[in-house]
C-alpha cells in the first residue's frame, strides 16, 4: 500500500449546501426507474397538498417551490433573491413550470430570523495522516475527526464538528409571498402539525419542481433534459427528526453516500421506501408534509430549506486520494433540511389574509 506518511496536510473547503435536483430511486426489483419517476410525478397529481403546490420563479431564471396557504398567500424559502434589481416573482399553480397559470407577486414578506452571512467565508478544513493511528485526520478550527468517523456522523455530531456552520445564509429560511390576484376557489389549503406530535423518525413527503435524476450507484443521471419535462411537480418520501439550531427549528433526513460521489446521490437499503428520494435545488421552498392518518390526511410540517454534506472537501481531495475512498467504498453523511414550520405558524398567521392554518 501507498506510504501515506509523506501525504502533505491540504486545505479544502467544506461545506456543500444544496444541488441542483432531486434524486429517485433505480434499484427496485418491481419497478422500472421510469415507472419510479411516473410514481412520483403522479403523486405529485392526486395527492391533496399537490393541488395547492406551485413553482416560484423570479426572473424567469431562479426556480424553487412554494404552497398556498390561502388565496392570496404563499410560503415559501426566504433564501431566493426576491430583492434583487426588483425582481419579478410570479407562483405557478400547476404540475408544470412552464404552465400558462401565473399568479403574480405582489410582495414579500422575510422571516426577522433570517439572515444572509455576508461577511461569511466558507470554512477550510486541514487533512493530514495521522501515523499514530494509521488514518486521515480532519482539523476543522481545532476540533478533530477520522475518515472513518465522519462516515457515521449524526446530525448532533456534524453539527458539533462545526460542519454545518458558515452558511451563506442562517436562521430562520421562511418567506411569504403575496399575490396581485387571487388563486380560484375551491382549492383545499393545508393545516399545521401541532409542535406537539412527535417527529421523530417519521416519514414525510417533500414536494417540488426542481429537476429529477435517477439515483444510481456511481452517480445520478437526468431523467430527462426536455425542456418542457425537466420542471414537473413531484412527491419524494423522507424520514424526518427534529433539531433545534441556535437560530432556528429544524426536520432534518439523514441519508449516506459513497464519499467520491455527490449530496444528490444516497445508498438505499431494504427499509426505504419506493418512493424515497432527496430534496435540492428548485425544490426550495417547497413543503414536507406528515401524514397523521391512514384516510392520506396530511399536515403541513417543515419548508425545504438546504441540504448539508461534505461533498465540497470529498471533491478536492487529490485524485489518488479519491481512489482510495472509491475502492474502499468510504462513504459521508446527507442531511435534507427543512424549517419547522410549527414553531413559526403565529408569525404566520401575522402575515397571513382570512386564512387559518
Amino acid at each position: 500500500m501507498k506510504n501515506y506518511s509523506a501525504f502533505l496536510a491540504i486545505f479544502i473547503s467544506v461545506l456543500s449546501i444544496n444541488g441542483g435536483s432531486s434524486s429517485v430511486r433505480v434499484d427496485l426489483s418491481d419497478r422500472t426507474p421510469q415507472q419510479v419517476v411516473a410514481k412520483s410525478y403522479q403523486l405529485g397529481e392526486t395527492l391533496e397538498p399537490g393541488c395547492v403546490t406551485g413553482a416560484v420563479v423570479i426572473d424567469n431564471n431562479e426556480l424553487a417551490t412554494g404552497i398556498a396557504l390561502d388565496p392570496d398567500t404563499v410560503l415559501t424559502g426566504a433564501h431566493s433573491k426576491f430583492y434583487e434589481n426588483n425582481s419579478d416573482i410570479f407562483f405557478v399553480l400547476d404540475s408544470n413550470v412552464q404552465s400558462s397559470k401565473k399568479y403574480y407577486v405582489s410582495k414579500y414578506i422575510i422571516h426577522p430570523g433570517f439572515r444572509w452571512e455576508s461577511n461569511s467565508e466558507n470554512p477550510s478544513c486541514l487533512i493530514y495522516f495521522n501515523e499514530k493511528n494509521g488514518s486521515f485526520m480532519f482539523d476543522l478550527n481545532g476540533y478533530k475527526i477520522s475518515l472513518n468517523d465522519t462516515q457515521n456522523l449524526n446530525f448532533a455530531g456534524f453539527e458539533k464538528a462545526g460542519f454545518s456552520k458558515h452558511n451563506p445564509f442562517t436562521g430562520v429560511d421562511i418567506a411569504i409571498l403575496k399575490l396581485k390576484n387571487s388563486l380560484p376557489e375551491g382549492l383545499s389549503y393545508p393545516k399545521i402539525l401541532s409542535p406537539n406530535f412527535d417527529v421523530s423518525n417519521t416519514y414525510g413527503i417533500s414536494l417540488g419542481f426542481g429537476d429529477m435524476k435517477y439515483n444510481y450507484p456511481d452517480g445520478t443521471k437526468p431523467v430527462t433534459t426536455h425542456p418542457q419535462e425537466k420542471n414537473m411537480r413531484h412527491v419524494i418520501s423522507t424520514k424526518v427528526s427534529s433539531y433545534e439550531l441556535s437560530d432556528a427549528r429544524i426536520l432534518y433526513g439523514n441519508y449516506r453516500t459513497l464519499a467520491v460521489n455527490s449530496d444528490e446521490c444516497f445508498i438505499t437499503d431494504s427499509s426505504m421506501m419506493k418512493t424515497e428520494g432527496i430534496p435540492v435545488g428548485g425544490d426550495s421552498g417547497g413543503p414536507l408534509f406528515i401524514k397523521i392518518d391512514e384516510n392520506n390526511k396530511y399536515m403541513l410540517c417543515g419548508i425545504f430549506s438546504k441540504t448539508f454534506s461534505l461533498h465540497n472537501m470529498m471533491s478536492s481531495l487529490p485524485l489518488d486520494f479519491k481512489e482510495i475512498l472509491k475502492q474502499q467504498q468510504y462513504t459521508q453523511p446527507v442531511f435534507p433540511t427543512w424549517i419547522d414550520v410549527r414553531h413559526y405558524k403565529d408569525w404566520i398567521l401575522q402575515n397571513m389574509g382570512n386564512g387559518k392554518v
